[in-house]
């Protein structure tokens, strides 16, 4: 049996701050450069943020121009400065909004991304001294080794149960990226796989997750760090088609999926954007925007399955003429999704023929409202019924895009709040 051992990092280690830089370094404004002697720190908590403070040499003069500000800092590259305060003309505070990052180009034998807000799976078992535990993922692709694992200290550090309680932000998993053989590679060797595995971690997730600290290493020792303030969801728990009691087999089959599909820039512009719908109608506050936004992702699904892939299904021309009712209820028909509405589904199942028709009719009365009493009569609970229905079709044919053909959670069986686990509908039988 093959020993995987915990990937470690001194991040799991440090409270809510980390200090990037201490010394002096240069504001530029307006064209004028004011040395500043001060600090700049990462802070995990509240939120993921990177600051900046500190005493300048002489009267700080701003007119509140932000597009003129720059933060020149010794063998570091920064990005989008804020200047948020000036305290007694002299002391300065102010926001990096992009990253900060070290300026060398050298390689490493080793890349560790911080995975922040990803949710806990069962997984390969993992080691660390005295103590194993199953959330591990172990990944093979032209020449890169790659492991994704929850953070070793997840237990003792109740990493989870924090998340849960404040709806909050932290470390719950490290990425660790190397080459099989072994050799040497650059940061810029690997953008593509970090691309390929914050948008497959979205997906599962269901929220925007991100990577706000990467690390290179060689021999050892950190020789390259990266800090950056990337989209990142609250964590909350959302049931979602992720089947984390088989996160591993799920993780594993997306990222080979994603591997081959990124290479069609067609694809990959379009799969991010869906999967970016996805979780905005996953974390939406209301439930008709949930609703909307849904149905936002569906087209784009919807056109893309019948009328861009090869062979075509349909042509342009009869796509526009069936209408998105038809359109969706032909391509969820086509990959095995039932989409009548039984007696689970009252009252709709006696306003509505199918699914498809009571998710765009309701969409549509959302965006342009009429007198119509059966509809303005829904409660809450059917309004969630018909959210329900049109984030679980955009599950589906996401799935489907991506040609996933493993087990998900489908939401729509109850009483389990995250659905019952079964085969996706075009691979049943097989």
């Amino acid at each position: 049996m093959v020993v995987i051992y915990a990937i470690d990092s001194k991040f799991l280690l440090i409270g809510e701050k980390h200090t990037v830089y201490k010394g002096v370094f240069k504001l530029q404004i307006d064209g004028q450069f004011i040395e500043v002697d001060g600090k700049i720190e990462y802070t995990f908590k509240p939120f993921p943020k990177i600051t900046y403070e500190g005493a300048a040499a002489e009267v700080v003069s701003y007119m509140g121009n932000n597009n003129t500000i720059s933060l020149i800092v010794p063998e570091m590259n920064t990005h989008l400065v804020t200047l948020d305060e000036i305290k007694n003309h002299k002391y300065v505070k102010g926001v990096i909004a992009g990253y900060i990052e070290d300026e060398n180009n050298e390689k490493f034998d080793s890349y560790v991304l911080h995975v922040v807000n990803f949710d806990k799976f069962i997984g390969e078992l993992i080691e660390k001294n005295n103590f194993s535990y199953s959330g591990g993922v172990k990944l093979q692709e032209s020449g890169w080794n790659i492991d994704i694992q929850m953070r070793h200290d997840y237990k003792s550090n109740e990493t989870f149960k924090a998340l849960k309680e404040t709806n909050g932000y932290d470390i719950t998993h490290l990425i660790e990226i190397k080459k099989t053989d072994g050799s040497l590679f650059g940061k810029n060797e690997i953008i593509e796989l970090e691309e390929i595995l914050v948008w497959i971690l979205c997906m599962c997730s269901g929220r925007h997750v991100g990577f706000p600290v990467r690390m290179g290493i060689r021999n050892k020792e950190i020789i390259y760090e990266i800090f950056s303030t990337p989209l990142i969801t609250r964590y909350k728990s959302r049931s979602n088609w992720f089947p984390r009691q088989k996160g591993d087999i799920a993780i594993k089959e997306l990222f080979y999926a994603f591997y081959h599909l990124f290479q069609d820039e067609f694809v990959k512009e379009n799969l991010r954007e869906i999967i970016h719908w996805y979780v905005e109608a996953l974390n939406s506050n209301f439930i008709d925007n949930s609703t909307i936004i849904s149905q936002i992702g569906l087209e784009k699904l919807a056109y893309i399955l019948l009328t861009q892939q090869h062979p075509q299904i349909i042509s342009n021309n009869k796509y526009k003429k069936n209408g998105l009712k038809t359109n969706l209820r032909f391509i969820l028909d086509k990959v095995g999704v039932d989409t009548t509405l039984g007696e689970s589904h009252n009252p709709l199942d006696e306003n509505f023929g199918n699914g498809p028709e009571a998710l765009v009719d309701f969409r549509n009365h959302i965006a342009h409202p009429k007198r119509d009493e059966v509809i303005n009569s829904y409660e809450i609970y059917d309004r969630y019924q018909i959210r329900n229905l049109g984030v679980y079709y955009l599950e589906i044919l996401l799935l489907y895009f991506v040609n996933y053909q493993r087990v998900y959670s489908n939401r729509l069986k109850f009483p389990s709040p995250g659905g019952e686990y079964e085969r996706v509908p075009w691979m049943e039988g097989s």
